[in-house]
């Protein structure tokens, strides 16, 4: 299995290095990504709707139905989804 950097590099490789994936639901299809900064967030969720349909296509079925981001000051104060 490949790891969340490998296929959010493969995915959108313009934010390799500044978005981490940093959790998943398989149950629902979440994906939750922390980018190093508040550009990097806005970008990513200017760009969710080809990051989604990108990962369907590149799993040939549907993996990522929703994705939830961060900026870096919430993962490091431990604002993140229950769950």
């Amino acid at each position: 299995m490949r790891s969340h950097e490998t296929v959010t590099g493969a995915i959108a490789p313009e934010l390799a290095g500044h978005v981490a994936a940093i959790g998943c639901d398989a149950n629902t299809g979440g994906r939750t990504v922390c980018p190093e900064a508040s550009a990097w967030a806005k970008k990513t969720r200017l760009e969710q709707a080809c990051i989604i349909v990108t990962a369907n296509e590149s799993a040939d079925r549907t993996v990522v139905c929703a994705l939830t981001i961060f900026v870096q000051f919430e993962c490091r104060e431990g604002r993140l989804p229950d769950g």
